[in-house]
């Protein structure tokens, strides 16, 4: 989304405004997805960057469009996952989806597994004007408030998850985060991550 995010994913960078897509039965498998930004330009309000297992972002724009997401039977194995930003940037890194962003969408994210891998998003500069917040989450770190998510019968196992800022807030996640709508959920999910938060 230039020219203030980047997006990475074991598959797939980016998808923006589809009505309806689903991902399903795939494998990622001992490989090493990383993305790194820097931003020091107050010209952007918000410059980030994704980086996900699966998927690094999803970016609807129109509340008017029902749009609908659906990743199913989608795994993880021993990989490892980084996303670093510099200066202004913000970041975000998932095990399978590292954001589902702006508005009007329903996200299903069902039998999904995450497998001894290392989920790691950090970022540095002391003079961000308040930007620089880290996300990490086992499923998905971050879920925009205007979006649904649903997460069900998927697991994160021996996997650690770090989030780390040098001057900012950091979040770690087992499962997803965000500020999702109120009918977001999680159903039947379990993780026994090793995770950590420092900022």
């Amino acid at each position: 989304q230039s020219p203030d995010s980047a997006f990475i994913g074991g598959l797939i960078g980016f998808i923006k405004n589809s009505s309806a897509i689903t991902i399903s039965n795939n494998r990622i498998i001992n490989v090493t997805i990383y993305g790194s930004a820097t931003s020091t330009n107050n010209k952007y309000n918000n410059p980030d960057i994704y980086v996900g297992g699966v998927i690094g972002a999803a970016y609807f724009e129109n509340t008017n469009i029902n749009r609908n997401i659906n990743l199913d039977n989608n795994y993880l194995y021993n990989c490892d996952i980084a996303g670093i930003g510099n200066e202004r940037i913000e970041v975000y890194v998932g095990g399978i989806i590292a954001g589902l962003t702006w508005a009007g969408s329903t996200t299903t994210i069902s039998n999904c597994y995450v497998y001894g891998s290392k989920i790691v998003a950090s970022t540095s500069g002391i003079n961000n004007d308040g930007h620089g917040k880290a996300y990490a989450g086992g499923i998905c770190p971050y879920v925009y408030s205007a979006s649904r998510a649903v997460v069900q019968n998927s697991v994160v196992i021996s996997t650690e998850i770090k989030s780390t800022s040098q001057s900012e807030t950091a979040y770690a996640y087992g499962l997803t985060g965000g500020n999702g709508s109120a009918n977001s959920a999680i159903n039947n999910c379990y993780t026994n991550a090793d995770i950590s938060a420092s900022g």
